[in-house]
């Protein structure tokens, strides 16, 4: 009641220019892929006889939808070059024939005219929708083929540091459809949601150069279910790679595996904390098989930029009675130096605090990812917008739906386009070919009133190059190299992140050598010699058993239709070994199925040390001995040999039996 008859006065949080810049930007981004599914030819038929005499009632009479909207027509004559048309209004005009080409596929658009028309597309009689061609004036009444999406999206820019909600489009046509797709639709955030399963990573010790292994995977789903087997879009597998390769080529089953090694429960921890939905602990909640709305993870992005800062998008500024009294505003906070009689601009600079929900140091690591996807990933395609822009694709499966997510210095942008009852958008129509374009378009202009700076690096972080493809420091091989972050030296960098995945059992050995009951009992020094020592004892074990590479290099390729597997730590559970497309190359790629993560990584990094560097460790020879020495180490090692053992009869056995072809 006072809305309405108090004569309040409402001050939203909108910024006019992107508000059009918005509009503009999705209604060009449907436009452009509903040309790309084909054109759907007429929406009604007037007679021959009704064309020769009145054609303006029939074209009124007729039930069409949206008239006052929409530029209704029909086409009465055909003319040399010449297509004429009758409008709704009872004006006439003609047809732009260069504009309306795009309804023909198969034909240069050099070569269309209004005989290619007559005889393929158009008849006299045919009532159509048409707009004004670019070409339109007071001398050149010419009109363009159109017609309305089948597909529906929304757009929504809001301020990453305040919540404010500075563009939000949530539909193509309000009058048509009054339902928000922005703020309504719950649908699968799809890889979208990607960078919350990297996020909960780096909460849990890795870093953007951790390796993680991308090759096919068996999940058991339990009794009477089929297995579940994730497989990457490109239908390839690539091997081990780094965190930040995974989630820039967004990669599934390395996500999977990723999801696998930290536990799902973390990854549905972090998804409830930044408020994007309450998921079930299933592996398929790290491919984005949630439901959430494009408001609440766009503004989910916000905090990578914020330092980890969860805000609430905010739509209303102020309200204002008649009187011009403020009856509620956004800033809500109480003035702390409000009272003070030398109170500076500061008095404008104070805010609520929001939540945090990730520490600064990780946020900057996902942005700093995410810039990547935009460089060198699946939004490539936006690398010439802005250096410093970072964001994610995302489609859901049979392409259902697309999104992109993205973020300047200071903006969170999200875009998200899809039918209302799911249906797939067609072969290939993903999130970087369908939303990335209207992410683009928009943030090319909005970037022009608020520009984007570097983000700013937590104190904490220390950039340092490291090979992309290793993880390792770079060497003259390096064929790509990034900058990421370094705490203490790169070598215990990485001995860190084998420790998160080193099974319970092997902490405790370790633990054991130095007396201590946690990770944080150790000095770097300390930590960084056990953990090289640990390299040290599996180069043993891989000079041990290298006839073991004998049998794996003979491996070729696998039949395309079977599946052979080996469990992270055992060789019972034989159903997938190796990708149809990759020849298993050393003993690292059994080990990482047979000992543990940290064994395989550990090997593969001791061989990559310098000659130097090795003769330096191996001087340490009383650690090595220590721990060789301790009787449990060694019933743990001689168990691992007795696995190799197995697996080697076991691979031999599998390639006289034709499942694997060998050279």
């Amino acid at each position: 009641k006072s809305l309405y008859n108090e004569g309040l006065y409402i001050l939203s949080t909108l910024d006019e220019d992107l508000q059009k810049i918005a509009e503009d930007a999705l209604l060009e981004g449907l436009l452009e892929y509903d040309k790309r599914q084909g054109w759907r030819g007429r929406v009604s038929k007037i007679d021959q006889f009704d064309i020769n005499n009145k054609w303006f009632p029939a074209l009124k009479s007729l039930n069409l939808d949206n008239k006052s909207s929409s530029y209704y027509g029909v086409i009465l004559s055909f003319n040399n070059d010449k297509i004429s048309i009758g409008l709704l209004d009872g004006s006439k005009g003609s047809l732009d024939i260069e504009e309306s080409s795009w309804v023909f596929t198969n034909k240069n658009e050099e070569q269309i005219n209004s005989i290619n028309f007559k005889n393929e597309i158009l008849n006299i009689g045919d009532v159509l929708l048409f707009q004004k061609s670019s070409k339109f004036d007071s001398n050149n009444i010419l009109y363009k083929l159109h017609q309305i999406p089948t597909v529906n999206g929304g757009i929504v820019a809001i301020d990453a540091f305040t919540g404010k909600v500075f563009a939000l489009v949530g539909g193509y046509d309000f009058n048509n459809s009054k339902f928000n797709r922005v703020t309504q639709a719950q649908r699968q955030a799809g890889s979208a949601f990607k960078p919350f399963v990297y996020l909960a990573a780096l909460e849990n010790g890795m870093s953007p150069s951790s390796l993680i292994l991308d090759s096919p995977l068996v999940i058991d789903q339990g009794p009477g279910l089929t297995e579940w087997i994730p497989k990457n879009y490109t239908g390839e597998y690539y091997g081990l790679s780094t965190l930040r390769t995974g989630l820039e080529k967004s990669r599934n089953v390395m996500t999977v595996r990723l999801a696998n090694t930290i536990g799902i429960e973390k990854i549905v921890d972090v998804a409830k904390r930044f408020n994007i939905g309450e998921y079930p602990s299933q592996l398929a909640t790290a491919l984005g098989a949630g439901e959430t709305n494009l408001l609440n993870l766009t503004a989910a992005y916000a905090s990578f930029v914020n330092g980890g800062k969860l805000i609430k998008p905010k739509f209303i500024e102020t309200i204002h009675d008649r009187y011009g009294n403020i009856i509620y505003s956004r800033e809500n906070s109480e003035c702390n130096i409000c009272a003070n009689e030398f109170a500076d601009s500061n008095i404008f600079k104070q805010s609520e605090s929001p939540a945090i929900v990730t520490s600064s140091d990780n946020a900057f690591q996902i942005a700093w990812m995410l810039n990547g996807v935009i460089k060198n990933g699946t939004g490539k395609s936006l690398s010439k917008i802005n250096d410093y822009i970072g964001g994610k694709t995302g489609t859901t499966n049979d392409n259902k739906d697309a999104w992109f997510i993205g973020f300047s210095s200071n903006l969170v942008v999200g875009v998200y386009v899809g039918h209302d009852m799911p249906l797939s958008l067609g072969d290939k129509e993903t999130g970087g070919k369908v939303s990335a374009p209207i992410w683009g378009s928009f943030m090319n202009k909005a970037l022009k009133k608020y520009p984007s700076y570097p983000f700013k690096i937590p104190k904490n972080i220390e950039m340092v190059k490291i090979d992309a493809v290793s993880g390792l420091l770079p060497s003259e091989r390096s064929k790509r190299k990034e900058f990421e972050e370094k705490f203490g030296t790169q070598f215990f960098t990485h001995m860190l992140d084998d420790w998160v995945f080193t099974t319970d059992y092997s902490k405790e050995l370790l633990l054991n050598q130095f007396h201590t009951k946690s990770l944080k009992g150790f000095g770097i020094h300390e930590l960084e010699t056990a953990t090289i020592s640990a390299g040290a004892i599996l180069h043993y074990l891989k000079e041990t058993h290298h006839h073991l590479t004998k049998h794996i290099r003979k491996i070729s390729r696998i039949d395309q239709e079977k599946y052979v597997w080996m469990d992270r730590f055992t060789i019972r559970n034989l159903e997938l070994f190796h990708s149809t497309n990759n020849q298993a190359k050393t003993l690292i790629d059994v080990l990482d199925f047979t000992i543990s993560p940290m064994g395989s990584r550990m090997i593969k990094r001791w061989l990559a040390l310098p000659l130097k560097e090795k003769k330096q460790i191996e001087k340490r020879t009383d650690v090595v001995q220590y721990i060789l020495n301790n009787p449990d180490f060694t019933s743990v090692l001689e168990k691992n040999i007795k696995q190799i053992g197995d697996l080697e009869r076991l691979i031999s056995k599998v390639s006289t039996s034709s499942l694997l072809s060998t050279k």
